[in-house]
């Protein structure tokens, strides 16, 4: 939001439009959400290199109460191909991106 403000203000003159305002957030959220899954990746992989295990270590118990053998199996497999580090990534990607260009939408209306 910060960066959306700034740049209306001091690149622009406070002179903008609503699509160079939205344009410019998006790029910005674009920007932010690119950093953010930088460093989760990088966390992930050299700081906390058990917390993928540690998702799907506390998803399977909370999901296989009263499971059979075999069936809990299949369930601990599945989570392990869905708890992958390029899943995480991609969501939170996904995610940032989305709420930075809604926040965007909003700033721009004001701009």
């Amino acid at each position: 939001m910060a960066g959306t403000w700034w740049y209306g203000t001091r690149v622009l003159n406070g002179h903008t439009t609503y699509w160079k305002a939205l344009l410019v957030g998006i790029v910005i959220s674009v920007s932010m959400g690119l950093m953010y899954i930088t460093y989760n990746a990088i966390s992930i992989s050299f700081v906390y290199a058990h917390f993928l295990e540690d998702m799907v270590q506390a998803e399977f118990a909370r999901a296989s109460v009263g499971m059979d053998p075999a069936r809990a199996a299949q369930l601990l497999d599945s989570l392990r191909a869905e708890f992958t580090l390029r899943n995480l990534v991609v969501g939170n990607l996904t995610s940032v991106t989305r709420l930075g260009t809604i926040y965007s939408v909003l700033i721009s209306v004001g701009g």
